[in-house]
């Protein structure tokens, strides 16, 4: 085969190739995807708190530096959960696989937390039934963001279908743990276990098991 025919071969191949490409529109950085799930959720949050109204002594606990150090961890670990979520949406991270580490951190300090808060208190009572308007709450305060960031994902291209949806759930239960704990009059441990965190786990849990077939491409 001469050289003309090989380079004729190689431009209908180029040609084909090039027939069905499409124009693809580059995914903004994660920094940029933070900020605007951020502010849709920081919305819809507080429009729902303002209907659902503050619990009476939010005053006198935002004095208190423990209730204070606790919604400071829930945020951390809600913002940091959710740029690390966007992160994962590209395939190798861009070299920031570091970025998992933070919400993870943060989650395991929130969680020995509620342990010294078991054991200094004397134990923990647990509710008597599994559904109450505070399981309510946490389905409203996380249909929104949930929504939102899922939306946000599904248009990355992930190879971590796992740990992004545990990303995810750091992000919207850490908005939702804040929302409930500034309307609910409850501080018991037990309380906040079943009503604020657990709904918020079980999302995780269930997104992280479905991972393979939600976000594929």
């Amino acid at each position: 085969m001469n050289r003309g025919s090989q380079k004729q071969n190689t431009d209908q191949l180029i040609e084909a190739l090039a027939t069905k490409l499409a124009p693809v529109r580059v995914l903004p950085h994660p920094l940029w995807r933070l900020l605007r799930w951020a502010f849709v959720a920081l919305c819809y949050i507080a429009l729902v708190v303002y209907f659902v109204g503050f619990r009476p002594d939010l005053t006198v606990k935002l004095q208190n530096p423990f209730f204070l150090f606790e919604l400071a961890m829930a945020a951390a670990m809600s913002l940091s959960g959710a740029f690390a979520g966007f992160w994962l949406c590209v395939p190798d991270m861009r070299g920031q696989e570091w970025m998992i580490v933070p919400p993870l951190v943060l989650f395991s300090v929130f969680m020995v937390r509620a342990g010294l808060h078991i054991v200094l208190d004397d134990g923990m009572v647990m509710p008597d039934h599994l559904w109450s308007h505070c399981t309510t709450g946490a389905v409203l305060f996380g249909v929104v963001p949930a929504s939102a960031i899922f939306y946000l994902s599904i248009r990355g291209r992930t190879t971590h279908i796992h740990m992004l949806p545990m990303m995810n759930a750091f992000a919207v239960g850490g908005l939702g743990y804040i929302a409930l704990r500034i309307v609910c009059t409850s501080d018991d441990i037990g309380h906040d276990f079943v009503y604020h965190m657990l709904p918020y786990v079980a999302f995780g849990v269930l997104l992280s098991l479905s991972g393979r077939y939600i976000y594929r491409w």
